[in-house]
């Protein structure tokens, strides 16, 4: 699989993973926190200070939520990218003057390292699971 098929096969399953949690469990959170900011609103006696106050209560759930999937996501992107860097140290360690001279031997280092890729961005398909199961954890304990 050369490296384009591999990006659309792992932002494919990043995207299935992101629309599972943004649909299961972040539209509800928002929607519970825009109720809330609605009804801060309903109280035409309260000060802007009082409404601002009740507005960022609402929203805090729904804020925690976000920086979850945001520091997971950046974990898992952070793993993948160590990932990818050392398959591409392993390719530059075996680049020699000798093997940058004979194409036959660098197209082969070439596919080795795509093989290198497969199986990091396999791994971390799998990997995205855990990472679901994670965040999914972490927004039921804020609920």
């Amino acid at each position: 699989m050369d490296e384009s098929k591999l990006q659309s096969k792992l932002q494919e399953s990043v995207n299935d993973s992101m629309s599972r949690i943004e649909k299961f469990h972040m539209r509800p959170l928002f929607r519970q926190a825009y109720s809330c900011m609605s009804n801060c609103y309903k109280d035409q006696q309260c000060s802007q200070d009082q409404l601002s106050r009740c507005v960022q209560n609402c929203s805090a759930t729904s804020n925690t939520a976000q920086n979850i999937v945001q520091n997971e996501m950046n974990s898992f992107q952070n793993r993948l990218q160590r990932g990818i860097e050392q398959c591409q140290d392993e390719l530059n360690d075996k680049i020699t003057p000798e093997v940058r001279a004979n194409p036959q031997k660098l197209e082969a280092l070439r596919q080795g390292s795509l093989g290198c890729l497969n199986q990091c961005v396999t791994r971390h398909i799998e990997l995205l699971k855990s990472v679901e199961g994670r965040i999914e954890h972490e927004l039921h304990n804020i609920k």
